[in-house]
């Protein structure tokens, strides 16, 4: 940007004098004056075109009015000859500015978009990921062992017993069993640099039967119109929680198919959200998607973007 600046300083300073020498150097048009004749004797006679006039007898070569050279003349075309030069540079010069200035205004428009790109609010989702679950202990008190006159040792002491859990669901799936409604949590964030205002969210949840290519046409969707403001993440701005429900309650059928590998659990977020930069424009918006497996959690690919 300073570069910039002195270029355009300097082709500025080059105008001026350009302009200067210009002005200096033009000289002024000369006065053209005409010789009129003084009165003469009626006798006198003019002879053809030679400029021969007879006076008493007498021949005298006087030259014709006009015939002379002209030096006024040389001197106004030495003088346009130069203003036409010295146009030609002011042309020039002209076209050098208004290229110093186009490339001016494009970096501004690069380093305006570089900074948009990096002070942005930028909204992403994440699965809420579930910490490990510690076993738990259970004390077996075992009947005290009688010893008699023909047991030798000691009778062994209480040892606790584990007790093995049920196993637990991926990450953000906290509710999924036959007869309840399915439930994933997730976390809305701004990773940004500025604040993401009048942020509202769509949701999708459902069982996927096969062919697994997309929600269906008549799929639930839940709405978030209630708006709300999305800092910058940091220690005293935690991320928004949400909890997506399916729509109806899973049976044991499903249950089982999901089980066996026939059916899928999906799920599509998208936000829509307004920044400092997108204040009268479109909204930004970031959209996520995975889906549950009998395997595990999976990243739908086609539900990975934002602006």
């Amino acid at each position: 940007m300073k570069h910039s600046f002195l270029l355009t300083l300097m082709a500025s300073a080059l105008l001026l004098l350009s302009a200067g020498n210009n002005s200096q150097g033009a000289q002024p048009f000369p006065r053209k004056t005409v010789a009129h004749p003084t009165n003469q004797p009626n006798n006198r006679q003019e002879q053809g075109d030679t400029g021969q006039h007879v006076t008493d007898n007498r021949s005298v070569n006087s030259p014709v009015i006009g015939t002379q050279p002209d030096q006024g003349s040389n001197t106004k075309s030495n003088a346009g000859s130069n203003k036409e030069q010295s146009d030609w540079w002011m042309v020039k010069l002209t076209g050098l500015l208004c290229l110093i200035t186009a490339f001016q205004l494009w970096t501004f428009w690069v380093q305006y978009q570089a900074m948009v790109y990096s002070e942005r609010a930028q909204v992403i989702i994440n699965i809420i990921r579930q910490a490990p679950p510690t076993p738990r202990l259970v004390v077996a008190i075992q009947p005290p062992q009688i010893l008699t006159t023909a047991t030798l040792g000691v009778a062994p002491p209480n040892l606790p017993t584990v007790v093995p859990q049920p196993p637990t669901l991926p990450d953000g799936l906290v509710v999924f069993a036959p007869g309840q409604h399915s439930v994933v949590q997730v976390a809305i964030v701004n990773i940004g640099k500025t604040p993401a205002y009048q942020l509202t969210s769509q949701t999708w949840l459902e069982l996927i039967p096969p062919p697994f290519k997309d929600f269906r046409s008549d799929a639930h969707i839940g709405r978030d119109d209630d708006t709300k403001t999305l800092y910058p993440i940091g220690p005293q701005t935690p991320s928004i929680a949400m909890s997506v429900m399916t729509d109806h309650p899973m049976s044991q059928t499903e249950y089982e198919a999901f089980g066996q590998g026939q059916m899928e659990l999906w799920i599509r977020i998208r936000t829509e959200y307004r920044d400092v930069f997108r204040w009268f424009k479109r909204k930004r918006y970031a959209e996520f998607g995975w889906r549950y497996t009998n395997v595990g959690l999976r990243i739908l690919s086609k539900y990975q973007d934002s602006n």
